[in-house]
């Protein structure tokens, strides 16, 4: 055999050498064995959801993905219309489910997202987008650990536990999770908002001062809660009364 053909043929035999190994090394590199200190890097979430014609930007978290805005919605998912009630003894008395605006300013909502009292959390035709519901209390605790691991802490779980009383929660994992315009870095496009509260009696409170969020889980006559606010940089983890006005934030089922 002629020397060009032999340098013809090896070189050839080189290329294809390289091009499996190459191959191997592309359908492996995100997908390693159990156990693996490699993760695949494919986010599971959409980065934006519509919901009652309104859109709704999303955020992954950990393995969790998460609306990057509050609630607005005015009717539940199926469209039924939720009550949008102003007056205080309505609100106070309401056991079927009412949101409202805060100071009944409609800009408020489009700002800060809706307030909903628990009944409006709880309703069974679903207050958030199909697919994806209110967060529970180990929803909430698993958001907080992540983003606690992130920050590069070892103690998260001792930060976060599944049981505790009602208080502030770890160290500057909420300083993270707040929006700019709250006083924080926003670190995870999560923007939590100091969107206020409506009192269970009805007035309202703390706009611009504190961000209050329902969990869907409920001990008798009390609902846990989150809050945020610009002098702790921390979660606070709370107790509410069901007729209470909170913000809403839906998780991905």
């Amino acid at each position: 055999m002629e020397p060009s053909k032999k340098l013809y043929i090896i070189i050839g035999v080189l290329v294809l050498v390289v091009l499996i190994l190459f191959l191997i090394w592309f359908f492996t590199k995100g997908n390693p064995s159990p156990g693996g200190e490699e993760e695949s890097t494919v986010s599971l979430c959409s980065k934006e959801i519509t919901c009652q014609g309104v859109v709704y930007k999303v955020v992954e978290i950990g393995k969790q993905c998460w609306l990057a805005e509050n609630l607005r919605t005015s009717s539940y998912r199926d469209g039924t219309v939720i009550p949008k009630l102003t007056d205080y003894t309505e609100w106070a008395e309401d056991k079927q489910g009412a949101y409202t605006c805060y100071y009944n300013f409609e800009e408020h909502c489009d700002n800060y997202g809706a307030l909903y009292n628990w009944y409006a959390v709880n309703n069974e035709k679903g207050l958030c987008p199909e697919g994806w519901s209110v967060p529970s209390q180990e929803q909430w605790t698993e958001l907080e650990r992540a983003v606690c691991q992130n920050l590069g802490y070892q103690d998260c779980q001792e930060r976060f536990p599944d049981e505790s009383a009602s208080g502030w929660r770890g160290t500057d994992e909420g300083l993270h999770l707040r929006a700019v315009d709250s006083e924080g870095k926003d670190s995870y496009g999560f923007k939590a908002l100091f969107g206020g509260f409506r009192n269970a009696a009805g007035p309202y409170s703390f706009l611009n001062e504190k961000g209050f969020w329902w969990t869907s889980t409920a001990a008798e006559d009390i609902v846990y809660g989150r809050v945020m606010d610009g002098e702790n940089d921390g979660i606070r983890q709370v107790g509410t009364m069901k007729s209470s006005g909170f913000s809403v934030r839906c998780v991905k089922n």
